[in-house]
């Protein structure tokens, strides 16, 4: 049941991902979107390069896994300068366009999050909103380090709770549950109370991250985010 899941959220995001926004926003209330803007909020308000001798200039972001665009055009929109990886071809095209017709020339790339293609220190954040199992993978947090500037930080969206009641969000929590999503857990207990997230916090920390676990409530969820924080002085 499990490898049939997996090879229909494969088909989602490759082959079928003309239909991704509209999967996504039946089984979110319409929320989707807001989920993953949550990340907006704790991206630093200055650069980790900004000295007397450099003037500030703007947030430089990665966004892992850009998926059809959304958040990368609000990134935009804020004002940071954002930069967007993604390995499915079909998601970069979705985002390409997205962008052309905000507007905005659009800095996307197929790329392995394992292996960045960019120098150490080159942006002030990472983010990445609903990520399957590579986020946990040693050589990803290492990349991340690795590009991240001084203490730049990495904020994930791992998951969400769902709130409401009712025999709709009972049935998303359901559906949410049989594919490993968590959102029919209490958010305080996927950080802290899981073993798979309690090993994370450990490896980050290991890794010379420090991790702080927040909550976003939206009308129909609590949105969980780690916010994993570089350490200097760790190389």
């Amino acid at each position: 049941m499990s490898k049939l899941i997996r090879f229909a959220f494969t088909l989602l995001y490759t082959h079928f991902a003309w239909l991704y926004d509209l999967v996504a926003t039946s089984v979110s209330f319409g929320e989707w979107k807001t989920w993953g803007a949550a990340a907006l909020r704790f991206i630093p308000t200055s650069s980790s390069q900004t000295t007397p001798a450099a003037p500030q200039h703007p947030i430089r972001v990665l966004e892992i896994a850009h998926g059809p665009g959304h958040l990368h055009m609000a990134l935009y929109k804020q004002g940071y300068s954002p930069i967007g990886i993604d390995l499915s071809p079909q998601m970069g095209r979705m985002a390409y366009w997205r962008c052309a017709r905000g507007g905005v020339v659009p800095r996307l790339a197929r790329a392995d999050v394992m292996r960045l293609p960019f120098a150490d220190a080159s942006f002030d954040c990472l983010i990445a909103t609903f990520p399957t199992e590579f986020i946990s993978a040693q050589a990803t947090l290492r990349e991340a380090r690795r590009v991240l500037a001084g203490d730049g930080v990495f904020v994930i969206v791992p998951s969400i709770t769902l709130t409401g009641n009712g025999p709709l969000p009972a049935f998303i929590r359901w559906l949410y549950r049989i594919t490993n999503q968590q959102s029919g857990r209490k958010p305080a207990e996927i950080v802290q109370e899981s073993a798979a997230a309690a090993r994370f916090a450990a490896k980050v920390a290991q890794l010379g991250f420090a991790l702080n676990t927040h909550q976003v409530p939206t009308q129909h969820a609590e949105v969980t985010v780690w916010v994993l924080r570089k350490q200097l002085g760790l190389e």
